[in-house]
């Protein structure tokens, strides 16, 4: 069933309680500010790793002897790998500020980039590689990347979020519109929100990976990577 944005606005502002769902209409200039402060609190939560939905993956070519390189939209990366061909995969060290740009270097040095910093932008991210790239590798980056802005209250939302994360851009569309109208948020919303930042902040950041470790006679203990049991099989 389809979720549209113009749905997700109306029904924040009924809830909100600015309008009448039995008698007033959500369109025009009000339904364009809606979008505005759907796309206001899209681009806040951008920033906020523990409030996006899904990890990423972009890749892209370097550049022989290039060090730096722009990617639109990233926030947090995750990973980074190149290829040396298209069988063979290598990590990226992602290394701190300080370890990179304050260390010694032999700035004409040329072969695979193993080791890289990220600096945050406008926009996006700037990737710097060292040792520079001697040709153009495959560049993998997985992580979070900036929510994409929306301009069509056409979309259907379910074709681009889980339903869960939908229900969490309504209810806090509801406080954002409440704030913008210097209105009380309803008390049952603002504690709907704290038990869905509660959710989505553990969707968001959980490592699906598990570490089985063999204990006894035909039975494992599955272990999360901070060693908490998390199931037998």
């Amino acid at each position: 069933m389809s979720y549209t944005v113009r749905k997700l606005i109306t029904e924040a502002y009924y809830a909100s309680g600015i309008r009448s769902r039995e008698f007033q209409t959500i369109e025009g200039a009000l339904i364009s500010e809606g979008l505005s402060l759907l796309n206001d609190f899209l681009a806040v939560t951008s920033a906020n790793q523990s409030k996006k939905p899904y990890i990423q993956t972009k890749t892209f070519n370097c550049i022989a002897n290039q060090e730096k390189y722009k990617i639109d939209g990233l926030i947090y990366p995750e990973t980074i790998s190149f290829y040396i061909d298209t069988n063979l995969r290598m990590p990226v060290n992602i290394a701190g500020r300080k370890e990179y740009f304050g260390t010694t270097k032999v700035t004409d040095l040329n072969t695979i980039p193993y080791n890289c910093t990220i600096e945050r932008v406008l926009n996006g991210s700037e990737v710097y590689f060292y040792p520079l790239p001697d040709k153009a590798y495959k560049i993998e980056i997985t992580g979070f990347f900036s929510l994409e802005l929306i301009d069509n209250l056409s979309l259907d939302l379910t074709t681009i979020y889980d339903m869960y994360y939908i229900v969490f851009l309504k209810h806090n569309l509801i406080k954002t519109i409440c704030m913008s109208e210097a209105i009380q948020t309803p008390l049952e919303t603002t504690e709907y929100i704290a038990q869905l930042d509660n959710v989505v902040s553990k969707i968001a950041t959980i490592d699906l990976r598990k570490k089985p470790r063999r204990i006894g006679y035909n039975e494992a203990i599955y272990l999360d990577m901070t060693g908490g049991m998390v199931g037998r099989r």
